[in-house]
């Protein structure tokens, strides 16, 4: 039982003659082995020490086992050359029968070649006698039996062959002339063909024309049409009331026509100044306009009046209007506390412009923005706009435009008419935002703009500028984070 147990088999567990279970049975010997001498090591102060005799055993089994082993490795080799013999022995065949399969096949094709060329013996000598026997059959029709009735007979056919051919002769020359005046008639009809194709082009040529004419005749009608309405709703507006004129405005006011009202701050200032009289003139000191500042977290009102500043508290019902920012338009109240903020004028944004403002109220803007100093003093703001690229197009600005802008945002200045084109275009689509000097660029820049998807009028990427103030691109760098939020 201790021999058994020590190693692993006895004669009933001797190994059967698979070679990958002999080898898989040596495998599990080893790693029982090379396990047991660990267990002998941890555990060798508990065994008992083996006998010689025993191990002598040990031994003789494990001389048997490997001549067993190395009894079925040469059964093993045997079978392996045996098995290759038998390969050899079948790709052998395989080339046989390949080699015979190839054999029948050529068999095959002359077997096929043969038939053909049979055939075509048989049709050869089919013909031969058809042709063979519609002689005799048309011979019997003329009752020629002998040489002198075919020479008589061949007689009578070259007559008729020589008839035949003056009659040719006669027809072909009537073709000749027929032929001659067919060219003739061919030339005349080139020149009449020539002719209609000038023809056809004088008649595209008009056609042109006359489309031109009617498409001007269609704008100048237009311009006819538009022009009394013009003149209608100035002879009707005439007689209207101002408060019935704002009420029109504000219900036409939309997005799509928003351009046409950048002109309206004209109408906001001057109602302001008469504003501002009538009340210096009716409450004295009761109210103060200006616009708003902030420093060091407190609401300051610029009095446009006195030219002075003085602090103010916003009323509570303002505070969440996104319209309270520095530069806005306010009336302030007097009340127990002080001054108080208890109006907001709201303005048309100038920063909303699309398109070129009119000389006159270029020149009104500049004043307003240069008149006050507008600084941007909101934290989150200005950590938002230092991250900001800004690309200046165009040449034409105010002195102190780019010093302004550079205090909080990066800024590139590229001229339209002196850096290339394909640059301009690299550098527009790498930027953040492109202020467009829409008076001092081509207008390539402007086509280019309009086709690109991240440039368009769709998107808020290109900013248009006519000849911007100091201050016009710190009020419209504003504008943009304001949208942002």
């Amino acid at each position: 039982m201790y021999r058994a147990r020590v190693m692993g088999f006895n004669k009933n567990n001797m190994p059967n003659d698979d070679p990958q279970k002999n080898a898989k049975h040596r495998r599990e010997l080893l790693r029982k082995a090379i396990k047991r001498n660990e267990n002998k090591k941890k555990d060798s102060d508990k065994t008992t020490p083996v006998s010689a005799n025993e191990i002598k055993k040990l031994r003789q089994q494990l001389s048997k086992y490997e001549k067993r082993v190395n009894s079925l490795q040469a059964q093993s080799k045997k079978a392996l050359q045996k098995c290759k013999a038998i390969k050899q022995e079948n790709y052998r065949l395989r080339k046989e029968n390949r080699e015979s399969r190839l054999n029948t096949r050529h068999a095959e094709q002359e077997s096929e070649q043969l038939k053909a060329d049979f055939q075509k013996k048989l049709d050869a000598l089919n013909l031969k006698n058809f042709r063979e026997e519609k002689i005799n059959n048309w011979l019997d029709q003329h009752k020629i039996n002998d040489m002198e009735n075919l020479t008589n007979y061949v007689d009578h056919l070259n007559d008729r062959y020589e008839l035949i051919s003056l009659l040719f002769q006669v027809q072909a020359e009537k073709n000749k002339d027929l032929f001659t005046n067919l060219m003739g008639q061919l030339k005349k009809n080139g020149k009449l063909l020539k002719e209609i194709d000038q023809q056809n082009s004088q008649i595209k040529v008009l056609n042109k024309e006359k489309e031109e004419v009617y498409k001007k005749l269609s704008i100048q009608k237009k311009k006819n049409k538009e022009l009394k309405e013009y003149i209608d709703q100035r002879i009707h507006l005439q007689d209207a009331t101002p408060s019935s004129l704002i009420d029109l405005l504000t219900s036409r006011c939309s997005e799509k026509n928003f351009s046409y009202y950048d002109n309206l701050d004209i109408l906001i200032n001057k109602y302001q100044r008469v504003l501002d009289n009538l009340v210096h003139q009716r409450q004295g000191n009761l109210y103060r306009y200006g616009y708003l500042r902030v420093v060091d977290g407190d609401w300051l009102l610029h009095d446009v009046n006195t030219d002075d500043d003085l602090p103010v508290i916003v009323n509570s019902h303002l505070l969440q209007d996104p319209h309270l920012t520095t530069g806005a338009t306010v009336r302030c109240q007097k009340n127990n506390f002080g001054w108080e903020v208890e109006k907001l004028y709201y303005l048309p944004n100038k920063v909303n412009r699309t398109v070129a403002t009119k000389h006159k109220q270029k020149k009104n803007v500049e004043h307003v923005h240069n008149s006050r100093e507008i600084m941007i003093t909101n934290l989150d703001e200005l950590k938002w706009a230092i991250q900001k690229k800004i690309l200046v197009v165009g040449n034409k600005f105010s002195s102190g435009f780019l010093d302004e802008l550079k205090k909080y945002c990066q800024v590139q200045v590229m001229d339209a008419y002196e850096d290339g084109m394909q640059q301009i275009f690299r550098y527009m689509h790498k930027a953040d935002y492109v202020f467009l000097l829409i008076g001092s660029v081509p207008h390539a820049i402007t086509d280019y703009t309009k086709r690109t998807d991240d440039l368009n009028e769709n998107s808020q990427k290109v900013q248009i500028f006519d000849t911007p103030a100091k201050y016009d691109g710190v009020i419209r760098l504003h504008y943009l984070f304001v949208n942002s939020k």
